[in-house]
C-alpha cells in the first residue's frame, strides 16, 4: 500500500440516508488497518443545548457539526495508529 494512505483518515460526509455508513463500512472492510467511526455518537453526546442542522443552518449547529467532524477524525487516526 501507499505510504501515505497508509496513515490516511476519510472523512465521508452528506445528507441523512444518503448511505455514509454503509460506504463507510464497506471501505473500512477493504482496507488493511481501518477502524469506522460514527459520528453520530458523538452528536448523541451534546445533551443540552443540542442544534441539529437544518435547511435554516444555525452557527450552533454548523459549530457542533465541526466539532462531530474534529472527533471523528482524531478518534479514527488514533484507532488505526495503535
Amino acid at each position: 500500500m501507499d505510504t501515505e494512505l497508509s496513515s490516511a483518515v476519510v472523512l465521508i460526509t452528506g445528507v441523512m440516508a444518503a448511505g455514509k455508513s454503509t460506504v463507510a463500512e464497506l471501505l473500512a472492510g477493504r482496507l488493511p488497518r481501518a477502524a469506522h467511526v460514527r459520528g453520530d455518537v458523538f452528536r448523541r453526546m451534546v445533551v443540552s443545548g443540542r442544534e441539529e442542522m437544518s435547511p435554516e443552518e444555525t452557527a450552533e449547529a454548523r459549530s457542533q457539526l465541526e466539532l462531530r467532524y474534529r472527533l471523528s477524525a482524531l478518534v479514527a487516526a488514533r484507532s488505526v495508529s495503535q
